[in-house]
């Protein structure tokens, strides 16, 4: 498919990711972190985008995202310092993977 064929369908995807994106508190995926399936955004990357890129198979996109650390596992260390129960992130589900994305203010 040529990148034009398949820049509606990114459109479509973007939007149902984007209608699917909820906020969260940390005691509610708490759960995804100990089985490893919990990603973070960084504050300043776009959680929808980077969704996107990850249900499309984007291979070349995603590893440019972790290669540029705007995509990273969430680590004991982001937990200890940045995670207590009422913390709120946005959050989106790209199974097997939940991505979130800490809320501002």
């Amino acid at each position: 498919m040529s990148e034009q064929g398949k820049q509606p369908v990114r459109e479509e995807i973007f939007a149902r990711l984007n209608s699917e994106t909820a906020t969260v508190q940390w005691q509610e995926i708490e759960r995804f972190f100990a089985a490893g399936q919990l990603w973070r955004v960084v504050d300043d990357g776009d959680l929808v985008a980077v969704a996107t890129s990850i249900a499309m198979d984007d291979k070349a996109e995603v590893q440019a995202l972790l290669s540029d650390q705007q995509l990273i596992q969430a680590d004991p260390e982001f937990v200890r310092s940045e995670c207590q129960p009422a913390t709120e992130f946005w959050c989106v589900v790209v199974a097997p993977f939940v991505l979130i994305q800490k809320k501002a203010g």
